[in-house]
């Protein structure tokens, strides 16, 4: 599949070009991921990724997820929030379009307040 360089329109098969995120982006995913700091959230990070008491996700999961929670309350959070906007940045520019659009999102920011992980799935 040939891509399409953005500023002069020709087509390339370099696949880099796609996969470097901005800094803008890169920016906006590190101030949002420091808001979490300030909010009180990531209740699905903590009580089922974080710690072993609730099994209800694969175990695979939990090999990802538990290391993260070795990290102390909330800097843990703010890590997985991190790590999501990551990944969603980099899966949107890999379908190529405008990434503030599905960071700001009304799912996008559910999803990083209640701190779930469906970077997981998105990175494939």
């Amino acid at each position: 599949m040939a891509l399409f360089h953005r500023t002069t329109g020709e087509k390339s098969t370099n696949r880099l070009e796609k996969s470097v995120i901005s800094p803008i982006a890169l920016g906006s995913a590190t101030g949002i991921s420091v808001a979490c700091f300030f909010l009180m959230g990531g209740y699905d990070a903590y009580e089922v990724f974080f710690t072993n008491e609730i099994q209800t996700v694969p175990a695979w999961v939990h090999l990802i997820t538990v290391p993260i929670g070795r990290v102390p309350w909330p800097t843990s959070w703010v890590l997985l929030s991190f790590i999501t906007l990551l990944s969603a940045i980099w899966a949107k520019n890999q379908l190529s379009g405008r990434w503030w659009l599905m960071v700001f999102s009304v799912p996008m920011l559910w999803e990083l307040w209640s701190g779930q992980i469906e970077w997981l799935p998105v990175l494939g």
